[in-house]
């Protein structure tokens, strides 16, 4: 057998595991019926396992080498581990012993990806008068996101232009469809992006914040500022 992706290095937190494995043993067919992919923390040894390759993948160049017969002895699959590095090993089970036999490893290291927040708050406008019931929504996504909008919270909160302490306006609903947001970062994963709420606010000047908690990043790294007259 042969691993032949991931290569030693840098990896994304989702990353291709894929080879071949055979056994020249068998009487029919690639003589593999699981492959199995752990990896192993280099810091502290700890094992998780990545999961079972999908087998079967057409694999000619194989087959022109050890015979039509193992054509198909190709796997593959996509892992997913969190920063750190590992030493990533796959292991193919024999149809002639009912054995994992001995695996192939690779040491990679998963870089987390560099947050790309951006948002934009629709309502209130800038220097705009409301009620003292008021919409807050806008958009707000991570670009860096492989998965969803990378968003999965918005906070609200409100300055008095005067002076005074901050207030906490709310928590906004997430994951509206914003197919405009979707459209212009060219990938539907950005289009559940969309924020609203009901906000509540004595008459005042204010400076509303708007927060996005960035799953990237692990925080909130991105905000827009709004100033609104509330009468």
């Amino acid at each position: 057998m042969a691993l032949d992706v991931p290569g030693a290095g840098n990896v994304s937190a989702q990353f291709a595991v894929a080879g071949w494995a055979l056994d020249r043993g068998a009487q029919s067919g690639t003589g593999v019926d699981q492959v199995h992919v752990w990896a192993f923390n280099s810091s502290n040894g700890a094992s998780t396992f990545v999961g079972a390759a999908n087998l079967g993948v057409s694999r000619p160049d194989i087959g022109a080498w050890l015979g039509a017969q193992f054509s198909s002895s190709g796997f593959g699959m996509t892992g997913n581990l969190p920063p750190g590095t590992y030493d990533i090993n796959a292991y193919a089970r024999s149809t002639v012993t009912g054995l994992f036999m001995a695996g192939q490893a690779r040491r990679i290291t998963v870089v987390a990806p560099v947050s790309r927040p951006m948002m934009f708050a629709d309502y209130p406008a800038q220097n705009q008068t409301v009620a003292q019931f008021f919409t807050v929504a806008g958009w707000a996504v991570d670009l860096a996101s492989s998965s969803g909008p990378g968003v999965t919270g918005i906070h609200v909160w409100a300055f008095p232009v005067g002076g005074g302490n901050p207030i906490f306006v709310g928590a906004t609903t997430t994951g509206q469809q914003r197919p405009d947001v979707a459209a212009y970062f060219g990938h539907s994963r950005f289009a559940p992006s969309g924020f609203t709420m009901q906000g509540n606010l004595p008459p005042g000047s204010y400076s509303i914040v708007v927060y996005a908690w960035s799953n990237i990043a692990g925080g909130f790294n991105q905000w827009v500022l709004v100033t609104i007259r509330v009468v």
